[in-house]
C-alpha cells in the first residue's frame, strides 16, 4: 500500500452563539447541545436538528407547513401529521344530502385563500351504491341513495390530498350515512305521494294516493298515481307548477283565484281561461277546431297545427266561438273573423249554427237560412227553403227571404212572389212574364237598357205580359207610346196576344161594335177578314153595330164628314140601306145653284168613297176654277173646268214651286176657293176648309 497523511482543522464554536440555521427560534448551539442560551427566548428541551425548522416545535414557524397538507402550521390543528376525520350524515330515499367532509379535517378546500396547494378528493371505498359527488371547492360530499338503501347505513371512504409540498400528501377518512327507512311523511314536491312512495313505488297506507311505480320525488308532475288533484297547494313546488301545461298553475286550478270552479291540474283541457298566468305548453287542441289552445289564447300561429289564427283570439273551449257554424281555425285560415257571427263563408260551415243572428236582416236567422228549419224565435218561417244568409233577397225579386217563406212564395225563384210584398230593389233582371220588360222595369217604370223594350214610366203587372188585356205586350205598348194600363190605348198592328174577355166585350171607340167583333168579325179566333179598328169610332161594319150602345162621344162625331153629326142622321133618308151617318154625298136639296161642296176626302183607304174632292152639281157650270191651299197658304192645287173629263183633286199636289208635284199630301186641313159662273151669268165664289184623312 502507498499511503500519505493530511490534517483536518475544526473550529468548535463557543457557546453561546446567535446562529439559528433553520430559523426555529433555537440557536444551532442550543439545538446541538440542549443547553439553553439565556439570550434567546426559546428554551431547548433537549437536542434537536438545527437544520429542521419543524424540530423540535413546528409552531415556532407558523408560516411553515411541516406536514405538507397545504394548511400552514399556525392554523393546522395537526401541523406535523396530515389528518382527515370521519363524518356522518342522514338522507331520505329520493333526496340528496350534502355533507361538509373537510370541515373537520386539516385539509383546506380550494376556495380558501390560505390553501398552500390544490386539494383533491376521491372515493376509495365504502358500501354506498347511490350517487357520490365530491366538490373540492366547497369541501363537500353529495349523496343520493338508491331506493333499496332505505333503512340501511352506508359508508363512503375517501382520500384527500394536497400538493403544497410538491408531492401530494394524502390521507383517508370514512363518511357514514344513515338512509332513512319508509314510511316517511316527507313529500318534498307536494304531489300527494311521499318521497319514499315515489322512490320505492311502495304504497304508504297512511297516504291517500297510491303509487303505480317509482317517480321523481322532486317533480310534482311525475306523480305515478295518475292523480294530481290530491296535491298540496300549500307546497310552493306543487302550487307553482303547471303539470298539464294549460297555462294555469296547479294551485290556481285547485283554488281558482277568480272564484271559478276548481279544475283538474292534470287535464290540459280542463281550466278557467281567466286563471291563465303561465305560457301554455301543452300544445293540445281541446275543442278540435284546428288551433291549439295557445293559438286561441294568444292569436299567434303555431306551425305545428293545420290552421292559423291570424291574430284572432278565440275561446279554446268552443270550436266555433261566434256560433256561425264555421270552426275558429277555418275562419282564421280563410280570412273571416271567428268572433263575428256574420263574417264567414257559407261553404265553410261544418258545425251547427248557434249564434241565432239574422245577418242580412231578412227576418230569418242564419241557421234557418242554411237549414230551412224554422226557429220560433224569429218573425218569419223558411218553410223548408234554404237561402243565402248573406243576402236578404236571395232570388233578387225584391221580396225578403223571410217574407217569401212566410207567405208561401219561393225565395229562390225570382218569378215567384207577391208584388205587394216587394220592399227591396229588384236585382234579378228577369222578365218573368216575357213581355219585353224585366220585373224591375214593370214595378218601377224605369227603363233598363239591357231589355228590348222601354216602360216609358208606366208601371205594370210583372206577372201578366198584357196588364190591360188589350192583346198588346206591356213592353210593346211602352216602347210604341201606348198606355199598357189602358185597354183602349193600343195599336191594332201591335196585337200579338189573345185579348182578355173584358177587352173583347168592351167598345173602346164607342161605335156600338164590341172590340172583339171589330177585330174578328167572323168570330173564328183569327183577326179579320174585314176587321175594323176598335179605336176608330168611324171604322166599323154597319151590320155589327148596335146603336143602342154607342157612346155620347160617337153621337157628336160626323163620321161621313157631311157636316151633320152622327146623332142627327141616324136614319136612312134615301132608303138605300146605308145609314145617313156613313153615307157621303146624300145631298142637300136646298144648296145654292145645286152646288154642294163636301169638305172631307179619304183617298187611298180602299173603300172607293171620297177618294176625290167632291163638289156635287159643279158639272153644270163648266166655267169654274178650283184652288186649294195648305194651312200655311201655300198653293197645292189649281185647275179650271173642275169635274170635267175626270179632272178631280185626288189629294196629290200639282203645285209649281213650293210643293213637289204629284206628291201625296199629308193628312190635315186645307182650304179651297171655288169660283163658277151660274146660269144667270153671275160669278159665285165659295171658300172653306177641306180635310184630307187617310184611314
Amino acid at each position: 500500500p502507498v499511503c500519505t497523511t493530511a490534517t483536518v482543522t475544526i473550529t468548535v464554536l463557543a457557546c453561546p452563539s446567535a446562529v439559528d440555521t433553520d430559523g426555529d427560534g433555537l440557536t444551532d448551539c442550543e439545538e446541538t447541545t440542549g443547553v439553553d442560551d439565556p439570550s434567546t427566548t426559546a428554551v431547548p428541551a433537549g437536542t434537536s436538528d438545527p437544520n429542521n425548522p419543524c424540530d423540535p416545535n413546528p409552531l415556532a414557524v407558523p408560516g411553515g407547513d411541516c406536514d405538507g397538507d397545504g394548511n400552514s402550521n399556525g392554523t393546522d390543528p395537526n401541523p406535523t401529521v396530515p389528518t382527515a376525520a370521519d363524518d356522518t350524515g342522514t338522507v331520505a330515499v329520493g333526496s340528496t344530502t350534502t355533507i361538509d367532509i373537510l370541515g373537520n379535517d386539516d385539509y383546506l378546500d380550494n376556495s380558501d385563500p390560505t390553501n398552500g396547494g390544490t386539494t383533491t378528493i376521491t372515493q376509495t371505498g365504502g358500501t354506498a351504491g347511490g350517487t357520490v359527488t365530491f366538490d373540492p371547492t366547497t369541501g363537500t360530499l353529495d349523496y343520493t341513495p338508491l331506493p333499496g338503501e332505505a333503512g340501511t347505513v352506508v359508508t363512503v371512504v375517501y382520500e384527500v390530498c394536497n400538493d403544497a409540498s410538491g408531492t401530494p400528501v394524502c390521507t383517508t377518512a370514512t363518511v357514514t350515512i344513515t338512509v332513512l327507512a319508509c314510511p316517511s311523511a316527507v313529500d318534498t314536491d307536494g304531489d300527494g305521494l311521499t318521497d319514499c312512495e315515489e322512490t320505492t313505488g311502495v304504497d304508504d297506507p297512511s297516504t291517500t294516493a297510491v303509487p303505480a311505480g317509482t317517480s321523481d320525488p322532486l317533480d310534482p308532475c311525475s306523480d305515478s298515481s295518475g292523480v294530481i288533484t290530491d296535491g298540496d297547494t300549500s307546497n310552493p313546488i306543487f302550487a307553482n307548477a303547471d303539470c298539464d301545461g294549460d297555462g294555469v298553475t296547479n294551485g290556481d286550478e285547485l283554488n281558482p283565484p277568480n272564484g271559478g270552479t276548481a279544475t283538474d291540474p292534470g287535464d290540459p283541457c280542463d281550466y278557467n281561461v281567466g286563471d291563465i298566468s303561465a305560457p301554455i305548453t301543452a300544445g293540445v287542441d281541446c275543442d278540435n277546431d284546428g288551433l291549439n289552445d295557445s293559438e286561441e289564447i294568444t292569436g299567434v300561429d303555431d306551425p305545428a297545427t293545420p290552421d292559423n289564427p291570424n291574430g284572432n283570439t278565440t275561446d279554446p273551449n268552443n270550436p266555433d266561438t261566434d256560433g256561425d257554424g264555421v270552426l275558429d281555425g277555418t275562419e282564421g285560415s280563410n280570412g273571416t273573423d271567428p268572433n263575428d257571427p256574420c263574417d264567414y263563408n257559407v261553404i265553410d260551415i261544418t258545425e251547427p249554427i248557434t249564434a241565432g243572428v239574422d245577418c242580412d236582416g231578412d227576418g230569418l236567422n242564419d241557421s234557418e237560412e242554411i237549414t230551412g228549419v224554422d226557429d220560433p224565435a224569429t218573425p218569419d218561417n223558411p218553410n223548408g227553403n234554404t237561402t243565402d244568409p248573406n243576402n236578404p233577397d236571395t232570388d233578387g225579386d225584391g221580396v225578403l227571404d223571410g217574407t217569401e217563406g212566410t207567405n208561401g212564395t219561393d225565395p229562390n225563384d225570382p218569378c215567384d212572389y207577391n208584388v205587394i210584398d216587394i220592399t227591396e230593389p229588384i236585382t234579378a233582371g228577369v222578365d218573368c212574364d216575357n213581355d219585353g220588360l224585366n220585373d224591375s222595369e214593370e214595378i218601377t217604370g224605369v227603363d233598363d237598357p239591357a231589355t228590348p223594350d222601354n216602360p216609358n214610366g208606366n208601371t205594370t203587372d210583372p206577372n201578366n205580359p198584357d196588364t190591360d188585356g188589350d192583346g198588346v205586350l206591356d213592353g210593346t205598348e211602352g216602347t210604341n207610346g201606348t198606355d199598357p194600363n189602358d185597354p183602349c190605348d193600343f195599336n191594332v198592328i201591335d196585337i200579338t196576344e189573345i185579348p182578355s174577355g173584358p177587352f173583347l166585350d168592351a167598345d173602346c171607340d164607342g161605335d156600338g161594335v164590341p172590340n172583339g167583333v171589330e177585330i174578328d168579325p167572323d168570330g173564328d179566333g183569327t183577326p179579320g177578314p174585314n176587321g175594323t179598328d176598335p179605336n176608330d169610332p168611324c171604322d166599323f161594319n154597319v151590320e155589327d153595330q148596335d146603336l143602342s150602345t154607342v157612346s155620347d162621344e160617337w153621337l157628336e162625331l160626323d163620321c161621313d164628314g157631311d157636316g151633320i153629326l152622327n146623332g142627327d142622321e141616324l136614319g136612312d133618308v134615301n132608303d138605300n140601306d146605308i145609314p145617313d151617318y156613313i153615307e157621303v154625298n146624300n145631298g142637300d136639296p136646298n144648296a145654292e145653284d145645286g152646288v154642294e161642296v163636301f169638305d172631307i176626302m179619304t183617298p187611298g183607304d180602299g173603300d172607293g168613297l171620297n177618294d176625290v174632292f167632291v163638289i156635287r152639281g159643279l158639272d153644270k157650270y163648266p166655267n169654274n176654277t178650283v184652288i186649294i191651299y195648305n194651312r200655311w197658304g201655300v198653293l197645292v192645287f189649281e185647275t179650271r173646268g173642275y169635274g170635267l173629263n175626270n179632272n178631280f183633286f185626288t189629294g196629290e199636289s200639282n203645285g209649281r214651286v213650293t210643293i213637289e208635284k204629284n206628291k201625296q199630301l199629308p193628312v190635315g186641313t186645307y182650304y179651297y176657293v171655288l169660283e163658277y159662273v151660274n146660269n144667270s151669268g153671275n160669278t159665285v165664289k165659295k171658300a172653306g176648309p177641306l180635310y184630307i184623312n187617310r184611314r
